[in-house]
């Protein structure tokens, strides 16, 4: 099953693009904190057409909305990450040009990666 695979690497977008610099600006990380939370409501809301948009580049080409949706129905494990990024979300949130990490608990993080449209989330380890 490939669903394991897509728990290792899900990703989120923001509405809308910051530029990037040595040291993050509070809007930077405010956006980036917006992705996952939109990431959190889309999954919750079972919108997976919204939350594969989410995704970065590499994962959209590698799922589909329709096998979101049967691993967050089949994987316990989805829905537990979800849960650790939605509990996470007020934690601090490191920017570091075009990528961006949360710490979600003992060797957990949520990757966003800095894409043409918005920050995606590349990984919910």
């Amino acid at each position: 099953m490939r669903g394991p695979v897509l728990l290792a690497c899900v990703g989120l977008s923001a509405c809308c693009h910051t530029s990037t610099t040595d040291a993050p600006r509070a809007d930077q990380v405010a956006v980036v904190r917006q992705a996952l939370g939109e990431f959190v409501s889309e999954v919750e809301r079972r919108d997976f057409a919204a939350a594969w948009r989410s995704l970065s580049a590499d994962l959209r080409a590698r799922y589909t909305p329709e096998r979101l949706s049967r691993d967050f129905g089949l994987e316990p494990l989805a829905l537990e990450r979800l849960a650790r990024l939605k509990a996470g979300l007020g934690a601090p949130i490191v920017v570091e040009r075009e990528a961006a990490s949360l710490e979600l608990g003992r060797d957990r993080v949520a990757r966003l990666v800095l894409e043409a449209d918005g920050w995606k989330v590349a990984a919910l380890e």
